[in-house]
């Protein structure tokens, strides 16, 4: 499971940062004015004694602290309800960006112009698919890393080399986990290569930034070379062979002995090949490609991805002697604890309560008594 990356938080969770930084400045405030107040008193009770031959009656002084103590409540109210303006103000700004982080460059305000709609847009899938390079301490990222310790250890070594991903549908984030699991190998050691078989709707261009008119149709057409049409990447040992150029036939590019050859001089470059294939829809893309790659990973999108699509999808696969290895939902909130163990990932920053460890103590702080109890629920 993948968790959710919008790293937005709710505005009442914005509200209660503030507020408690408010707090704080309001405290700070008030101990100054009674500083003052005080301050002020005794300056009154000094001069009275000094000026005059006698000392004044007690009625002054009483009426005099009164005055100073009225105009220091009424300060006191003022600020109060100035400091209650800005924060609903702050309020209403912090409701505003959390609404536009929402939207994610779908809906922007008609102030923003074309190419801010762009830059936000394409800031938001580098984002999202390096997350495991520009985040690496982040739950997601750590999610990525279970991913490819699990193919490390679900498939026996050299029997993985050629790993497709794909989905059901678009938008189920294929593309983002075949880019973060490529990071995750390349990380590990071994010299990965990212191959953007989507010819229909290619996206790793957009995540690595880089030159989407060469790629791996320039190689088939004959336009580039393969060393030509390879990308290294900022990370070592991580190369992009994006899509190149927009053809008309892309089933019957990419079942030619020309593919072929192109994957199995590959093989011999590289650890790992990571493809990004079309999601499973109407196309025999995924097909041709699940037939000739090792493994398949096949990307689900929380509350989105249907069962009845699902296994459709796995049958379809199943046909054509793919080997899919597992499925990955992604996009999971939190909240969703009916998706497995994922909802106790919470504590991240001292492994306290991470996965299900925390719970049986392994990192946790439970008593052994306390420990037997739970496993007994959670195996009952």
């Amino acid at each position: 499971m993948i968790p959710t990356m919008s790293e937005n938080q709710t505005v009442g969770a914005h509200s209660q940062k503030l507020w408690r930084a408010l707090k704080s400045i309001i405290i700070e405030f008030r101990q100054m004015i009674c500083a003052v107040i005080f301050s002020s008193i005794s300056r009154t009770k000094t001069s009275s004694t000094v000026a005059g031959s006698s000392t004044p009656s007690n009625n002054i002084i009483q009426t005099k602290k009164q005055d100073i103590a009225a105009h220091g409540k009424k300060l006191w109210l003022e600020f109060k309800s100035i400091i209650t303006e800005i924060s609903q103000n702050i309020r209403i700004a912090v409701f505003s960006s959390t609404a536009l982080d929402k939207a994610n460059t779908a809906i922007v305000t008609s102030s923003v112009s074309d190419d801010a709609k762009i830059t936000q847009k394409n800031q938001a899938i580098v984002e999202r698919g390096q997350k495991v390079h520009l985040k690496p301490k982040s739950i997601a990222a750590e999610a990525y890393r279970t991913v490819r310790t699990a193919i490390f250890f679900g498939v026996p070594k050299g029997k993985a080399k050629t790993i497709l991903v794909t989905s059901p549908a678009p938008g189920n984030g294929k593309s983002t986990l075949a880019s973060n699991l490529a990071i995750t190998m390349a990380k590990a050691g071994q010299k990965t290569l990212i191959i953007d078989a989507d010819f229909r709707k290619p996206m790793q261009h957009s995540i690595f930034e880089i030159d989407r008119e060469k790629g791996l149709s320039s190689v088939l057409t004959g336009a580039l070379t393969l060393n030509e049409a390879i990308e290294a990447s900022h990370i070592d040992g991580l190369d992009i062979l994006a899509r190149g150029q927009e053809v008309p036939n892309p089933s019957e590019m990419l079942n030619s002995n020309a593919f072929m050859e192109i994957l199995n001089d590959l093989l011999l470059r590289y650890d790992r090949l990571i493809i990004d294939s079309p999601p499973v829809t109407a196309v025999a893309d995924r097909q041709i490609l699940a037939a000739i790659s090792d493994i398949t990973l096949l990307v689900l999108r929380a509350e989105h991805s249907t069962r009845k699509l699902s296994q459709q999808t796995m049958d379809n696969l199943l046909s054509v002697g793919g080997y899919v290895l597992g499925a990955i939902v992604n996009d999971v909130s939190r909240k969703q604890g009916h998706y497995g163990y994922y909802s106790g990932y919470g504590r991240y920053g001292r492994y306290g309560g991470y996965g299900h460890y925390g719970h049986y103590g392994y990192y946790g702080e439970k008593s052994e008594e306390k420990q037997k109890d739970y496993k007994k629920k959670v195996y009952t």
